[in-house]
């Protein structure tokens, strides 16, 4: 509903810093990545699986999934942005 609608617009920017951050991540990038992202839920006052749950979904098509840095890693930041954008114009369709 709403809280993932909001949740996959906050994700959009997000993602590219997620990306970035596993990219400099040195010897363990989804470290980098799911440091910045407990930062930003702690900044916004967004629970961590309230955030991650509809980005997860967004960027595998899945509740369960392989872990979602590792995965979003592999993929690549276009890749994971297409499929952000994708879910948040389907979300707003059907809301």
């Amino acid at each position: 509903g709403a809280a993932a609608f909001a949740s996959l617009r906050a994700a959009l920017p997000l993602a590219e810093r997620i990306i970035a951050a596993m990219q400099g991540g040195g010897d363990d990038p989804e470290a980098a990545a799911s440091d910045l992202v407990k930062s930003e839920c702690e900044k916004t006052n967004v629970k961590l699986g309230d955030f991650l749950m509809p980005l997860r979904v967004a960027v595998t098509g899945s509740r369960v999934s392989p872990p979602l840095f590792g995965s979003m890693r592999l993929l690549g930041i276009k890749t994971c942005i297409a499929r952000i954008e994708k879910a948040i114009t389907h979300i707003g369709i059907h809301n």
